[in-house]
């Protein structure tokens, strides 16, 4: 799901993005002019076309030497493929340059995905997908001796825990835990979950917390399903519990944040059923 979304012109040398943390991963292309990451202990000097990748806290801001303006396009992600999260993971950030055909092929997606999402578009999370992947594939290209070798026993994790997680998705709603996906994997918990740390980096619980904190968002702001059925179709027994794993995670109750999209009472009422 995108957080934020922005494409135009800035002038970090008259006016720096101080460092600070963000939520979410952060794809900011730099597609004309000049601009850095500047963090805390340090500054860099890059040259541009360039995009840049950071995961959740790391603290950054922007800054330019040059008394110039810049052209960005910015994307706030909830998630990455997992290949980008073993590289973050890694390397802290990753950054590639650009040429002339993918600073056209980005202002293109960023106009795609405000259009998708000024018209409400229902389709909208497979265009963010497909744009982070497009995106993603770009920064990997341009830095292959980060990606690590084909091992077939790491495919084999890798695979166990996609289908373990696919699992839970189908089943989130019936309050399935971790101990259910790992039986369904035909793993004891103990080995499923350091399956789980190897390929994600993260414990089972913080995944499936993810996952249903994502699906609550995503019911929130595009339909006008009650948040007590929201509660059950991310697996919580109580809305109470629900209502606050949500503030938690978001820092205000579903009913607030739902009030970030206006529309939202004109969607229908009903849940989604199945296509024939």
């Amino acid at each position: 799901m995108v957080h934020y979304l922005g494409s135009g012109i800035r002038n970090y040398s008259k006016r720096p993005l101080m460092p600070y943390a963000r939520s979410y991963w952060e794809f900011q292309a730099i597609l004309s002019g000049s601009a850095s990451p500047l963090f805390l202990d340090e500054t860099l000097s890059t040259a541009s076309p360039r995009l840049w990748v950071f995961p959740p806290g790391l603290v950054h801001g922007w800054h330019s030497a040059r008394e110039a303006p810049c052209e960005v396009a910015v994307f706030h992600v909830d998630s990455v493929p997992g290949l980008m999260q073993h590289v973050c993971r890694n390397e802290g950030y990753v950054h590639v340059a650009l040429d002339d055909r993918e600073c056209v092929a980005i202002r293109a997606a960023c106009a795609t995905l405000i259009d998708a999402l000024e018209s409400r578009d229902r389709l909208v999370a497979l265009e963010v997908d497909e744009v982070i992947a497009r995106l993603c594939r770009m920064v990997l290209r341009g830095n292959l001796d980060l990606i690590p070798e084909h091992n077939e026993q790491d495919s084999t994790a890798a695979r166990v825990v996609e289908q373990g997680f696919a699992f839970y998705a189908e089943h989130m709603n019936e309050g399935i835990g971790g101990a259910d996906i790992a039986a369904h994997c035909g793993y004891s918990v103990a080995h499923f979950r350091r399956l789980v740390e190897r390929v994600r980096g993260e414990s089972p619980r913080a995944v499936m917390g993810a996952m249903r904190m994502e699906r609550a968002r995503h019911l929130l702001s595009m339909s006008s399903i009650p948040v007590s059925r929201i509660a059950e179709a991310c697996g919580y027994a109580e809305i109470a519990s629900f209502s606050r794993a949500f503030a938690t995670v978001h820092g205000t109750p579903p009913l607030s944040w739902r009030e970030r999209w206006p529309d939202v009472r004109q969607k229908s009422s009903i849940s989604p059923r199945p296509v024939s």
